[in-house]
């Protein structure tokens, strides 16, 4: 990777994001949406009233959210119906893609999505990186309060992908890696067909890393993905010990494949947490080997996994996460899970 005008590129973003003057950024993140256009009202209701609440400074998705769009007009008619508590209040938001994303945000033309939502959305600062896997992979730098020009954090996001079956191209998995990670004990417990993030992403996450810390200094970082590490596992196992907060309401489900991303991170030791969605009933986060992995929630009302239970549980399982940073001790960040019981009234 060339070094400087490559970090350059890499960085570059429509709206530049910035420690406030009292040294305070907050990230808040939505997942799960799981809805078209004829959606639950509710699902709106709950974000405009979050993001009204928390002001935050930067929204993130983390994936499965609006699909069904067919037609480049639909699908800006259905983004802009879910970015506007973002937009009315010029607040900037970004997105990494779960396995639920269609075609549309996942286009033949790869960045294509982008490129509609980049010239439709003033405040929209997702990014494509060319020649790695996937279409949701980027960081976006936050900026210290000083003016100087200093990346304060880091804000990753890497495409966790769709289906394995994507491994070997055309849809079609090799046999024997099919046969493997379908075997009547597989490793883990895990027996889903989830993609994982590549080596191309982990090396690319390597190498603008380490070209920023050459440029910047070491620099503190956030992740997002849409499948949890395989090692969230260990949150799970270990409450007391990984210092669990919020509940697991239904099993982990990362990729078949541990793809070696915390190792990866745990090695470069810049990145602080790692916050994914997917699992619709989990709320969990903990601490492992020093770093936090955490659950951002559904937000979604029309999102499986909620369908048998009352408005009340759903209300409690349902929500968003808000990360706040204090510029003068970043890395004790303060990360809070969001009930939308507190601000969407139960239909029991």
């Amino acid at each position: 990777m060339d070094s400087s005008e490559s970090l350059k590129e890499q960085l570059k973003t429509k709206v530049d994001l910035k420690f406030s003057e009292e040294g305070r950024f907050r990230i808040l993140l939505f997942s799960d949406i799981q809805c078209s256009r004829d959606g639950d009202p509710r699902i709106k209701e709950a974000m405009e009233k979050i993001v009204c609440d928390k002001s935050p400074d930067l929204v993130l998705w983390g994936g499965d959210n609006p699909f069904g769009a067919e037609t480049e007009e639909e699908f800006i008619e259905l983004i802009s119906f879910f970015s506007e508590p973002m937009e009315k209040r010029g607040i900037p938001w970004a997105l990494t893609y779960g396995n639920h994303d269609d075609a549309m945000l996942r286009s033949a033309t790869v960045g294509r999505a982008e490129q509609i939502m980049e010239s439709e959305f003033p405040y929209f600062v997702s990014k494509h990186t060319d020649g790695i896997h996937g279409v949701s992979n980027y960081v976006l730098p936050v900026y210290a309060s000083d003016g100087s020009g200093r990346i304060a954090l880091n804000v990753f996001s890497l495409d966790t992908g769709r289906r394995i079956s994507d491994m070997n191209g055309e849809g079609v998995l090799r046999a024997d890696i099919r046969a493997s990670v379908r075997l009547e004990n597989p490793v883990m417990g895990i027996d889903n067909g989830f993609d994982i993030i590549r080596f191309d992403q982990l090396k690319w996450y390597w190498d603008i890393s380490e070209i920023i810390e050459k440029a910047n200094g070491r620099t503190p970082a956030i992740m997002l993905t849409h499948y949890c590490p395989h090692e969230t596992a260990a949150i799970r196992d270990n409450p007391e010990a990984t210092e669990m907060t919020g509940e697991f309401s239904e099993k982990i489900s990362p990729g078949p494949l541990n793809c070696g991303l915390f190792a990866t991170v745990l090695e470069r030791g810049d990145v602080m947490g790692i916050y994914f969605g997917h699992n619709h009933r989990n709320s969990a986060e903990g601490r492992y080997c020093g770093i936090r992995l955490g659950y951002i929630g559904s937000i979604g009302y029309d999102a499986y996994g909620f369908k048998r239970d009352s408005d009340s549980v759903k209300n409690r399982l349902r929500g968003a996460r808000l990360l706040t940073f204090d510029e003068k001790d970043i890395e004790n960040y303060a990360s809070e899970y969001i009930m939308a019981s507190d601000y969407v009234a139960l239909r029991d």
